[in-house]
This record gives structure tokens, sequence and C-alpha cells, in this order.
């Protein structure tokens, strides 16, 4: 409801004035043909007309003066003024009615459009801060209608498109027009209703901007193509983004290149003297068997032992050197059924001597790289046999699906893992132990982690110690890979197997 008083009244008393005066005239030139009372009907206009263009105060005005001057001038007996006749109460209040009624509705009205001028303004300043344009082709006439921000991004003045196609297409670089010409055809031919694309602009000073659209294609009902709306966006900062993210991987996967071949070259440069000595110790002891007392051939095994497990650091050092540095043409898809059998026949020696008793469950398909899973389940089933209790070991490989992963986990019956330490033995030349107590270089679970981030999942320990402990990893499910199907042939019948004193079942 508005009241508008102020700095406007005379505006307000000029519409009441001029509206009840034409409505006056159009009542007496109409007199002859009106019967009763519809002598009111011109009087409602102008009550309609002071109420939209003045507000409620001057729809109320104008309602009492025509109300008088229609009672006074064109009801019998002529030029007398009767208030207390139920009609005319009747009728004031229709008409006081209509004035509130077009006061309210053209309150709302005014408020939606200036939300509506307010919500446009803001839209072309987000639009604008966003380096976004819209624009709209109109087929039948091969026009292109282009906003102020369209124009600014092509480097044009608003208002200096010339509304072409060919213009548009003129200022897109030669080496996309062919492209993006071909694709919006394919939309039309195919009837597609969203059409996506990115071009190359070439601005008037010579520059180069990377323009990213999204765009809807408008059919008629015998299907031709009528209009295309949409937007534009500069993405150059992105397009720059992306490509200095690209050299850095190439510039990145060369440096491993680079690291994995120095690694080679080191392991073979230090391995090499270290076979001189391990070779010339033991030679030395040939020779001189009879001859060396208790302190000599105990400095002799300690050569010997160094030297062995200086051996093993190298391996692997360049074996965590290598862990995340092979190819993804590498990875297949691969039965980690088999590649866990593999491992564990591959520790079939210590497993035996540990007596230990390993159980795989059945272990999906996944795509990954075959050896360096074999290293996975290898460094985590060696350790699970090495960290054991006073119990023999007990293992069990097994698998779960969770959402887009499959989760591995290894668990044993060992001697555990204090929580405080969970994070820490994935790191470099970590060790909770003594070399006295348990042999290793601290890069086991290292390698492991940087494996199994390598093909995009993640590794973890859930341990308390004395309980045992149980290794998870995840690989993703959904890939698809060119190369065929990697697994170790299966003995049929029984699905326990003996070896050297190692029980390894599989469940089913």
């Amino acid at each position: 409801m508005q009241f508008r008083f102020g700095a406007d009244a005379f505006r307000r008393a000029a519409v009441v004035l001029v509206s009840v005066s034409l409505s006056w005239l159009v009542t007496f030139a109409l007199k002859p043909l009106l019967e009763g009372q519809a002598h009111l009907l011109p009087f409602t206009l102008a009550v309609m007309a002071s109420a939209w263009y003045g507000g409620l105060f001057s729809g109320l005005a104008a309602t009492a003066v025509s109300f008088l001057i229609a009672d006074y001038f064109f009801i019998e007996p002529v030029r007398q003024i009767n208030l207390g006749m139920p009609g005319d109460l009747v009728l004031l209040l229709l008409l006081a009615a209509v004035a509130v009624a077009i006061s309210l509705l053209q309150g709302r009205l005014a408020k939606s459009a200036a939300a509506l001028e307010d919500s446009l303004r803001r839209v072309e300043l987000a639009a604008q801060e966003a380096n976004i344009g819209f624009h709209e082709f109109i087929a039948a006439e091969q026009k292109q209608i282009w906003t102020p921000q369209m124009e600014r991004l092509f480097g044009l003045a608003p208002g200096s498109f010339e509304g072409t196609d060919d213009a548009w297409i003129r200022r897109i670089h030669p080496d996309d027009r062919e492209r993006v010409a071909n694709s919006r055809q394919q939309c039309i031919e195919q009837r597609l209703s969203d059409w996506k694309y990115d071009y190359r602009a070439i601005l008037p000073d010579g520059r180069t901007r990377w323009i990213e659209g999204r765009s809807h294609l408008l059919f008629s009902r015998r299907g031709a193509l009528e209009r295309i709306v949409g937007v534009n966006i500069d993405v150059t900062d992105r397009k720059e983004l992306e490509q200095g993210l690209v050299e850095r991987s190439k510039e990145l996967a060369q440096s491993n290149e680079e690291l994995e071949r120095f690694a080679y070259a080191v392991s073979h440069d230090l391995q090499e003297p270290l076979r001189t000595i391990s070779m010339m110790a033991e030679l030395f002891r040939r020779r001189n068997a009879s001859s060396l007392d208790a302190e000599s051939n105990h400095l002799l095994d300690t050569i010997l032992s160094s030297t062995a497990r200086m051996k093993q650091l190298i391996q692997d050092v360049l074996e965590l050197a290598r862990a995340g540095n092979q190819s993804a043409a590498a990875e297949i898809l691969v039965e980690s059924q088999a590649i866990a059998e593999l491992a564990v026949e591959n520790l079939r020696v210590a497993a035996s001597q540990k007596a230990a008793h390993i159980v795989i469950d059945r272990l999906p398909p996944v795509c990954a790289n075959r050896e360096q899973l074999l290293r996975v389940f290898q460094n985590l089933i060696g350790n699970a046999i090495k960290y054991h209790s006073d119990k023999p070991p007990e293992i069990r490989i097994s698998a779960s699906s969770q959402g887009d992963d499959w989760v591995f986990s290894v668990r044993d019956n060992g001697i555990g893992v204090d929580p405080k330490y969970h994070k820490k033995i994935f790191e470099s030349f970590q060790r909770l132990h003594s070399r006295s107590e348990y042999e290793g270089s601290g890069l086991g679970l290292a390698t492991c982690k940087r494996i199994v981030q390598r093909h995009r999942g993640r590794i973890w320990v859930e341990s308390q110690p004395g309980q045992g402990s149980t290794f998870y990893f995840t690989l993703p499910k959904n890939r698809e890979f060119p190369q065929p199907v990697y697994s170790l042939p299966r003995k049929p019948a029984d699905k326990t197997q003996a070896s050297g004193g190692c029980n390894r079942a599989v469940a089913g």
C-alpha cells in the first residue's frame, strides 16, 4: 500500500484533475446513452488511472471527486448530492476498492520490476567479473547477437560487432575454425540440444585468448535449426595453467627417467666392489682356514654380513626409486590372486622356516603393474612372516569391494605396531627394531606406499602391540586397458598345497 506525499504532490493532483476531467467529458458526451447509474463506469477509469500513476492517495481522491461529480451532475434530480442512499454508498465503496486494488497491484509490479532490474544488474556484473559473454544465433538470418561483455571477450568496443555469423567465424583462430564449424554442424545434423566447444579467439591487437562455449540449440517441429543461445567464457588462464602442468609433467617424467638411470648406474657401480670384497673375503678364508683363529673368523663374518646387508640396501633403494617411475603402459588387467600366490611362492623358504600358515581368499582382477603389485604383496607378506610372535605366523590375504575401490588386506597374528608409529613405518629408513632383532633396510613399506599411491590408491595399518596387524591398501575399479589378463596356471583338485613346510590355503 503506497501513500505518496512530498515533492510529487503536484504531479499526483494533476493526474487526478486530468483523469476526472476527461471522465466528466466522456460521461457528458455519453449521457443520452447511459441509463440509471451506469454513468459511473467512465469515472471508474479515472479512479484506475489515478491509483496507477499516483498511488493510493490519488486513487481515493479520484474516487471521492468522481462520485461527487457523478452524483451532482448526472443523477436525477440534477445538482443534488445525497450520500444517504444505500446504492450510492455501495458504489462509493466499490470505487474505493478499485482504487485500493489498483494501488496494491501497481506497488507490487513496481517492486517486481525493481527486483528484476537489480537481478539483471547483478548478473551483468557477475558476467563481467567472470569474463562471461552471452550470444544468440538466429539461423534464418545467419545473424549473431552479442552482449557487450561478449564483445569485450573479443577485444571489441560495445556495439561494434558486425552481427553476422561470418564475423564470428573470422575471429576464430585459423587452426580451430574447421573443428568448431564441424562440431556445430554435427550437433545440427544429429539434432543435439547441447553443444560444448572451445577455441582460440584472435583479438584486434593480435593477441590470442582461449574461449570455452556452452550453447543450447533450438529446433522447429520439422527439425530445422531456429536458434542457438549460449555463453562464452574466457578460460585463457586455466588453459595456460593446464599447459604449464603438462610441461611440468613432461619435465618430471624426464627427471624420473634420469633418476632411474642414475639409480641403475649407482647400483651397478656400488655392487661391483661389494661383490669383490665378498669374494676376496671368502677366498681369504678358504686359503687360510687352518691358520685363522676365532677372532679372525669373526672379523671375516662381519665383513661378509656387512657386504650382504649393503647389497640388500642398494637393491631396496633401487626398488624404491623404480616404484614410481614405470609408465602407465606397464599396467594391465591382472589376476591379483595369481600375483598373491606367486608372492607366497617366492617367500616359500622363509615361510617354511617359521612354519607359517597362509590363507589367500578369492581376490578380484585389477588393473595394475604386475611386477609392482607383486612387490607390494611380497613386502607385506614378508613382514608378516618376519615380525611374528612366539606363535607360528597365521596370515590371511583378503579383498572387499568399497565404492569405486577394491580394498586388499594382509592380516597376521604377529607382534603388532603401536598406534603412534602407524604413519612413521611408511617413511623411508624408519625402523622400530634394531638389526640384531630383525633384519631389513626400513624401505619395504615406503616402497609399498609409493607403488600404491602411483596406482591412485592408499595404504594404512590397523594394529595394537601384541594383537597382530592388518595392512590395507586400495586399488581403483573400472579401469580398462587393451592388454590381456595376466594369470598363473592353477593346479586342479585340492585347494590346499603343501610345499616345504609352508601351508598355503586358497579359500574360495
